[in-house]
């Protein structure tokens, strides 16, 4: 099994993706060092949330609440 372009096509495809460069990955886009702070801000949140909610012990509704999409 032969590798490599057979018809002119396939040449001219080869050729010109040769020539194609990719994305360049070594830019940084996104700082990590502002990422792990955003991360952190997200964490925070969550955990002031959670302690909020035990706090102020907010009970269950004993009545279902039905909305317009219970028919």
């Amino acid at each position: 099994m032969a590798i490599g372009a057979r018809d002119p096509i396939d040449r001219a495809l080869v050729q010109q993706y040769a020539t194609t460069q990719t994305n360049k990955f070594d830019e940084v886009k996104i700082s990590p060092d502002d990422m792990w702070k955003n991360i952190n801000m997200m964490a925070m949140s969550c955990k002031v949330h959670s302690d909020l909610k035990k706090t102020m012990n907010i009970p269950k509704p004993m009545v279902a609440l039905k909305g317009f999409w219970d028919k």
